[in-house]
C-alpha cells in the first residue's frame, strides 16, 4: 500500500548524504524498502489478529486508573475550595 507519505518521502529528505549516513540507505531505497502492494484489509484477511491480552488484568488496570483519577479530582477540588 503506497500512501501519500511514502510517495513524498524522497522530497522530504533535504540532506541525502545525511540520510545515507544515518540509515545506510538513500531516500529512494528507504521508500522502496517500506513499500508493500498489500492493503491493510488484505493483510488482516491473511493474518487475523490474535487475542493477546489478559482481560482480567486489563480490567484491573483500568479500575486502578479510574480510582486514581477520581482521587486526584477530589484533591484538586479540595485544594481549590477556600
Amino acid at each position: 500500500m503506497q500512501t501519500q507519505a511514502l510517495q513524498n518521502v524522497a522530497s522530504y529528505v533535504t540532506d541525502e548524504q545525511q540520510q545515507t549516513l544515518l540509515t545506510g540507505q538513500s531516500a529512494q531505497a528507504m521508500k522502496d524498502s517500506v513499500y508493500t502492494s498489500l492493503s491493510s484489509v488484505q493483510v488482516l484477511n491473511q493474518t487475523p489478529l490474535a487475542k493477546t491480552f489478559n482481560r482480567e488484568l486489563l480490567e484491573k488496570e483500568l479500575q486502578t486508573q479510574v480510582e486514581v483519577s477520581q482521587a486526584f479530582s477530589q484533591n484538586v477540588a479540595s485544594a481549590e475550595s477556600p
